[in-house]
This record gives C-alpha cells, structure tokens and sequence, in this order.
C-alpha cells in the first residue's frame, strides 16, 4: 500500500537531488585521517523540497519592533532514499519540468521517517 503512495507522490516531485557524504579517508604514508573527502551517494534523486516560511518578532533596545521572515526547507522523498544527518545536497528546483535552474547546496538536519516517505529538514550551506 505504502509502495502505491510513493509512486503516486513521485509523480508530484520535481526537484532533482545529488546526495553527497563526508567520508574518513587515512593517508598509506602518514597515517593522519581526514574526512574532506566526498563521495556521491546518489544522483538524479526525484524529491520535492517543500519551502515555508516562519516569522518571529523581537524588540530592540530602542523600543522598535522588528520582524524577520526566515525561510525553512525540507526534502521530501521516497522512504529507500539514503540520507543522513550532514550530508550534502545539490538541489536543481523544477528539473523534470524541463527548467533550467541553478544548482544549490543544502545541509541535511535529522531525516524523519513518515509511513509514505522521507522528511529531511535542510539548511542553506550559507546558513550551516
């Protein structure tokens, strides 16, 4: 049943996702580690990144009222999909819709698990 709701829900995803991972690599003459290297989880992954806004209002010392809108993102995609916490994802918006838009690097928050697919909060590389 659940299979059903996923294909029927990539029907409506139109982003396309590269899943990167930080991966410990240790050098044969040294033998210092270092997790700089990347491989590539994943490519041409159907998602949906779903985009919302929240607003929150502060007071300054001047008495002046202040009210920022903060975009917050999410992935949603198929429930095999293989992301992590701190991956890396490079998000084309409306690709399979024949769009040509520029690639952006997202950071993965804690994936969440739902019966008809997976939710991953993401965040700005600027902002991580």
């Amino acid at each position: 049943m659940f299979s059903e709701m996923e294909n029927a829900l990539d029907e409506i995803r139109f982003d396309k996702c590269r899943i990167e991972r930080k991966i410990e690599t240790i050098d044969k003459v040294s033998g210092i580690s270092s997790q700089e290297e990347r491989i590539i989880i994943a490519d041409d992954v159907k998602i949906r990144l779903d985009e919302s806004t929240s607003m929150s209002t502060g007071n300054t010392i001047q008495g002046i009222v202040t009210t920022d809108i903060t975009p917050t993102y999410k992935v949603l995609c198929r429930t095999d999909i293989d992301i992590q916490t701190g991956d890396y994802l490079f998000i084309k918006r409306n690709f399979f819709l024949g769009k040509d838009i520029a690639e952006v690097e997202f950071k993965a928050g804690q994936p969440q698990t739902r019966p008809s697919h997976l939710e991953v909060p993401v965040f700005a590389e600027m902002e991580a």
